[in-house]
């Protein structure tokens, strides 16, 4: 067999001194002496001990660095890496520009970066911190170094750093040679014991230097909101970020947002820290009220904040030292709920929070007054008022000295009782309007309404500060409801009142009350009267005294079938009968007299005691026993 020659030319890259694996080699022997360096390097404590210092160089000096022992790691969970960690890493400064503070980290790492060590000879751009606890001695940084005062010199070198122009390239990355460009801290917990909020945490912090001319510093974390909003739905957390800007001014920025169940807000504080001012803006969206209620006053237990929501718009700037006169402004403010509607389209103190706002107007929707009132604590709802009702309507603010209301109500509530039954009669205000004078409240009721109809009439209501009130009420032509009626008289006929006049005042501890009126007629399951007049006063001290006079007095068949079982007779018309029933404590006393020779004395003391006369112009009986056994002896 023959072979042909190869006549290919040979390639100088197929030699065997220039094979790829001859390079790799090479590459790897280079490699190998810088790892080899660089961990000798590294693995000094004066040396970490060196880049903690330029890590926290950004923050500022003067700080006191010790840790425990130092190793190596080739891992970071599954992945591969190289770097040196130390534990129990102890920091503090007794600068009072740093609230003379201390912090501890559980373990330090810092990754060791060979291929950024190879391009541009930076060994080390980042440091991990695990679960770094700080805690904070001092309330308020004082940072200001004190100014040199001497004449013109002073206002030279003023004028010349005022008029000072810098060109600076923004992140450079020759700037951050040799410098720390990155802190991670996975948890960070910050102590203030002397705070009302003892400590915040936050977790899966990034903090970036971005620049050193001008120092552009960056931190983004989830902030725990725990101390600050009560929640029972497990743990809630907002993302905060913050940038620390050196140009063309010495500026704060921060960002947080994050949601609140069904919610959501947001806010972004500016601090400028040359002139001590600052901005913030914020926004509440279906927040709710219960994640508020550490901010506020004791909540009674009928009111649940969680069926609450707000939303809102929050502006306020001033300066940082002078926050109670900061102008505030509060924007397109929504609350609803079962305590209802309320809304403010502008609402602003541009004298600042601390005094009185300008001119608003709140408007209101189906407004549950009961719950209202119970928000002013030690104000108490007479018994004798089952519901407020609900209002719709406005306030309009233009000062302390000037507030006026102006709405309807609808279910407002009375109650009637008799024999330990209770009925509720509903009534609905077509228009009520108001003021307020120094919590001096006046309301007047008008086009009042209740189940049978239009009520002629109005009533008039005087408060001071929701504690104690003055009611007068004057109705025509006002009937009872069949139910009520039946109630208080037994017939299923309603009570038509020709003139009514109601009279209240009291406070939490005691109402005083008055009520006259005069009717037509009453008719009663045992009698009939003509031409009545009553009064009924007393007080929520179970003393009630109510006197009844009457033209007539018809005793009903069954009426007559009862006294002839009660072998007792009397007259079937009484004229000009006078009732007066008096009650003290348990204690109860009737009375009745007539122009017809009738007359009637009995006191039932509690319900185990009962004795009185029955009497007419021939007979006369005696009553003992019980109120619910009891006989009657003729004389």
């Amino acid at each position: 067999m023959e072979y042909k020659n190869d006549r290919r030319p040979i390639k100088e890259n197929d030699l065997v001194s220039e094979q790829p694996g001859f390079f790799i080699l090479f590459v790897g022997l280079i490699f190998s002496v810088v790892v080899g360096l660089s961990i000798r390097t590294a693995a000094q404590s004066d040396w970490f001990r060196g880049r903690l210092t330029e890590a926290i160089a950004n923050v500022g000096t003067d700080w006191r660095i010790q840790h425990g022992t130092v190793g190596l790691y080739f891992k970071d969970g599954i992945t591969p890496t190289i770097g040196l960690y130390a534990n129990d890493v102890k920091i503090a400064s007794e600068s009072s520009c740093y609230m003379k503070s201390g912090g501890f980290a559980q373990r330090v790492k810092i990754p060791l970066s060979l291929v950024k060590y190879i391009i541009d000879g930076q060994l080390v751009s980042e440091i991990e911190i695990q679960d770094f606890k700080i805690e904070i001695t001092e309330r308020t940084p004082v940072c200001d170094r004190p100014s040199v005062v001497n004449g013109a010199g002073a206002a030279g070198v003023e004028s010349k750093k005022k008029n000072q122009i810098t060109i600076v390239d923004r992140v450079e990355k020759s700037s951050l040679r040799n410098e720390i460009e990155r802190v991670r801290i996975n948890r960070l917990e910050i102590f203030y014991p002397d705070e009302k909020y003892d400590y915040f945490s936050l977790k899966d912090i990034v903090i970036e230097n971005r620049s050193s001319h001008p120092k552009i510093l960056f931190m983004e974390g989830d902030l725990d909101l725990a101390p600050f909003v009560k929640t029972a739905e497990g743990k809630a957390s907002a993302n905060l970020k913050i940038e620390y800007n050196e140009f063309p001014e010495k500026i704060i920025k921060s960002n947080l947002l994050g949601s609140l169940r069904e919610g959501f807000f947001s806010a972004q504080l500016v601090n400028r820290l040359e002139d001590k001012k600052f901005q913030l803006q914020a926004e509440l969206k279906n927040v709710s009220l219960s994640l508020l209620q550490s901010f506020v006053a004791k909540v009674p237990r009928d009111i649940n904040l969680k069926s609450n929501w707000i939303s809102s718009k929050l502006y306020i700037e001033g300066l940082m030292n002078h926050l109670p006169s900061s102008s505030v402004e509060i924007k397109d403010v929504l609350i609803n709920g079962d305590l209802g509607e309320f809304s403010v389209e502008n609402l602003s103190y541009l004298k600042g929070i601390s005094g009185a706002p300008n001119s608003f107007e709140l408007k209101m929707k189906g407004v549950n007054l009961s719950k209202i009132f119970s928000l002013n604590l030690g104000a108490a709802i007479p018994d004798q008022i089952s519901s407020l009702g609900q209002f719709d309507g406005q306030v309009d603010y233009q000062s302390e000295a000037s507030i006026k209301l102006n709405g309807s109500v609808k279910g407002l509530d009375v109650v009637f009782s008799a024999h330990s039954t209770r009925k509720t009669e509903s009534f609905q205000i077509g228009k009520l309007t108001g003021s307020m004078v120094k919590k001096r409240f006046n309301f007047d009721a008008q086009d009042i309404k209740n189940q049978r109809g239009v009520v002629e009439g109005n009533f008039q209501l005087k408060s001071d500060d929701l504690k104690t009130f003055d009611l007068d009420g004057h109705l025509k032509n006002f009937a009872l409801t069949d139910a009520t009626s039946e109630l208080l008289t037994g017939v299923d006929r309603p009570l038509l009142f020709d003139d009514l006049v109601l009279k209240a005042n009291g406070g939490k501890q005691n109402v005083t009350y008055k009520a006259t009126g005069k009717l037509k007629s009453i008719q009663h399951t045992y009698v009939s009267l003509a031409n009545v007049a009553f009064s009924v006063s007393g007080n929520t001290s179970k003393n009630q005294e109510i006197d009844v006079k009457a033209d007539s007095w018809q005793n009903t068949e069954m009426m007559q079938k009862r006294l002839a079982d009660l072998v007792l007779t009397l007259p079937e018309l009484i004229i000009k009968p006078k009732i007066k029933l008096t009650q003290v404590a348990e204690d109860i006393q009737l009375k009745v007299e007539s122009q017809s020779s009738f007359r009637m004395n009995a006191t039932l003391h509690g319900d185990s005691n009962l004795n009185g006369t029955i009497a007419t112009k021939d007979q006369e009986w005696k009553v003992y026993g019980t109120r619910d056994n009891f006989k009657i002896d003729k004389k």
